[in-house]
């Protein structure tokens, strides 16, 4: 600011500046005596720069079908209320979080239905029997999801923790890692080679093994390809996760770690970046 004050939300003139005062209006910049968010508001006009007035002024100018406005987000820092969305909604509304606009409020699922997480407004249907749930037991209209697909009554009923794709029923196949004998052993198509893989395909894998771990508990989080056929080596292929790339011809390399294609090593004065394993001389300088 050219007065060297930024009242709240806009520079101050120098009248405003002379006054002490610690909120100025848009445009002029002059002393602003309007409340400030999460006081007792009887008007929109009440509210600086804008808020509206729903009990207290409101960090938003417009936030339909909501009741009273309160604190919603707090300071992580120091626990004071940092913004001021809708706390309660009108019949038939709920409040949720909108993220960039905070705390609004969107319309109550009709019975059947719901809303897939908490930051949409919109609701879609509960998933059948044998729908893919990804391990979320709200979605399923069972209220059980049995590790990739909803679980039926009858599975439910028998507290089955794995259920199957279509039917819902329960499922006995083998999880990933476990020890197998064939594909048809294996939970949610996976391919059998010496245990359930996380993959259905791995071509001239021999063996899976755990070859990404979970960050919190250490726990095997995806069985890739342990071991490739002759000629074949393992390869971090990110989102299908460890499987097998032909090995380089001499003289050729992979120039990275995620890639399954060869190319020749560099001749001597060709731009490496740095890379000394991208150079035939083993030096990039």
């Amino acid at each position: 600011c050219a007065s060297g004050t930024c009242g709240d939300s806009y520079c101050c003139n120098e009248v405003a500046v002379n006054a002490g005062c610690t909120r100025c209006s848009s445009g002029s910049g002059s002393c602003n005596l309007q409340l400030a968010i999460g006081e007792a508001c009887s008007s929109d006009d009440d509210c600086y720069n804008g808020g509206q007035c729903l009990g207290v002024c409101c960090s938003s100018s417009s936030i339909p079908n909501c009741e009273t406005c309160g604190a919603t987000e707090f300071d992580p820092h120091d626990g004071n209320p940092s913004k001021y969305g809708c706390a309660q909604c009108e019949d038939g509304y709920e409040t949720y979080n909108k993220m960039s606009t905070g705390y609004q409020c969107r319309k109550s699922c009709e019975e059947g239905d719901f809303h897939p997480d908490p930051y949409t407004d919109w609701c879609t249907s509960f998933f059948a029997d044998g729908a893919s749930c990804s391990g979320t037991d709200a979605w399923c209209a069972s209220g059980t999801c049995g590790d990739s697909y909803c679980c039926n009554e009858v599975a439910v009923n028998a507290g089955c923790t794995r259920c199957s794709s279509g039917s819902g029923s329960c499922n006995l196949q083998l999880a990933i890692g476990e020890a197998c004998s064939s594909d048809d052993d294996c939970y949610n198509g996976g391919q059998c080679l010496g245990v359930c893989c996380s993959s259905s395909s791995i071509p001239n894998c021999e063996t899976c093994g755990a070859t990404e771990f979970d960050p919190h508990d250490g726990n095997p989080s995806k069985y890739g390809c342990a071991q490739c056929e002759d000629g074949y080596e393992t390869y971090n292929k990110m989102s299908t996760g460890y499987q097998c790339r032909k090995s380089c011809e001499e003289g050729d390399f992979h120039p990275d770690p995620y890639t399954d294609w060869c190319t020749s090593f560099f001749a001597d004065g060709a731009s490496c970046s740095g890379t000394d394993a991208w150079c035939a001389s083993g030096t990039c300088g």
